[in-house]
């Protein structure tokens, strides 16, 4: 009777190209990933602070009152307040 040695599966050297790869593919997709979330992040609070801002000047013009800032709130040039690095808004 003939006996057949048929091995199949990976070698430890495939297993170890194909995590390289992986971990080099994760290390430069991860980084461009974070930063694009905290991009879209910061422009929902600045389109969120401007709807806030609509509302605001509706709700003044319909009842002729003056708001007050705190004194603590620095604006942009364009009205709206200003954020930290991390897109925290204080209002």
């Amino acid at each position: 009777m003939k006996e057949f040695n048929n091995k199949s599966g990976f070698t430890l050297i495939e297993i170890i190209v194909v995590m390289i790869i992986v971990g080099i593919l994760a290390a430069i997709a991860l980084p461009n990933l974070f930063s694009n979330v905290r991009k879209s992040q910061g422009t929902a609070a600045i389109q969120t602070m401007g709807n806030m801002k609509i509302a605001i000047e509706s709700n003044i013009a319909m009842s002729s009152a003056t708001p007050t800032a705190n004194s603590n709130t620095t604006l942009s040039a364009d009205g709206l307040p200003t954020s930290d690095a991390n897109f925290n808004y204080t209002i």
